[in-house]
């Protein structure tokens, strides 16, 4: 049987790397960061794909790959928003792709707390809009919180495999900063 093609449409920082690795793990073919000019391109050749690059895509995905899995990575906003400059300044040259996509997605190259915090909203709000009465197509998942394996394997049609949930990246917080 071939695998269902998964979408994540989280933001940064939601754990999108640690799913990669979880896919990566169940047999998945995944691209992080696919280039944003060839995401239909990528679909293609991929089990999944991941990463703010897809975001702009989830419509037509949905109507190329009408049984696929979208993943919405998520995790507390308040975190994500103090995560979030540590990160900006950890990939502080961009190129001229990434400043597109911060743009497009984020609304800005810089760190805007009060924007962030409504793309943040709208971008959620948007795709469970999208998904609404269609309880198989979406998945909202909380890596950052602790949810793995249990909440994936089920929504994929896969048995739930035993073992820690990768764990892909760790930025900690500078006290005090937000």
């Amino acid at each position: 049987m071939a695998k269902r093609k998964v979408f994540c449409l989280g933001f940064t920082k939601t754990g999108k790397t640690s799913l990669d690795q979880a896919l990566r793990k169940l047999g998945y073919t995944v691209k992080h960061y696919p280039s944003p000019d060839r995401v239909m391109d990528e679909a293609k050749r991929y089990d999944a794909l991941s990463d703010i690059t897809v975001i702009p895509y989830m419509e037509k995905l949905d109507k190329r790959y009408p049984d696929a899995l979208f993943i919405l990575t998520v995790r507390d906003v308040d975190d994500w928003l103090k995560i979030m400059p540590v990160h900006m300044k950890k990939h502080g040259r961009l190129t001229s792709t990434a400043k597109r996509m911060r743009t497009e997605i984020l609304g800005t190259t810089g760190y805007n707390k009060k924007l962030f915090r409504n793309k943040w909203r709208a971008h959620i709000a948007r795709v469970k809009k999208y998904f609404e009465g269609r309880p198989n197509k979406l998945l909202v998942m909380n890596i950052c919180a602790g949810q793995g394996y249990e909440v994936l394997c089920p929504a994929l049609g896969v048995p739930i495999i035993e073992g820690p949930f990768p764990h892909g990246h760790r930025m900690l917080v500078p006290k005090g900063k937000v």
